[in-house]
């Protein structure tokens, strides 16, 4: 578990958000985020702004919706021009 701030596109399903709750769904809208939120023993609706961060608790459940939602992209090269950008 780690202590992040991210920003709001970056946040995942079974993220804690800090003195808030456990992030169970996320709605993308034009102009902000929705996301419903389990606090207090309730399913509560929260909306942020599209630049915000926020604090949150990552889990190793959350680690692994990141590699899934966000994964890793593979780095493209164009081997035609790497001989003149080595010299070669």
């Amino acid at each position: 578990m780690g202590v992040l701030i991210v920003n709001i596109n970056e946040l995942c399903i079974d993220d804690i958000l800090i003195n808030i709750g456990k992030v169970l769904e996320i709605e993308e809208k034009p102009d902000c985020y929705s996301l419903v939120i389990e606090r207090m023993d309730q399913k509560q609706i929260w909306t942020f702004k599209k630049n915000d961060s926020l604090t949150i608790l990552r889990n190793q459940r959350s680690y692994l919706n990141v590699l899934v939602l966000h994964p890793i992209q593979p780095i493209k090269i164009n081997f035609s021009k790497l001989g003149s950008i080595l010299n070669f």
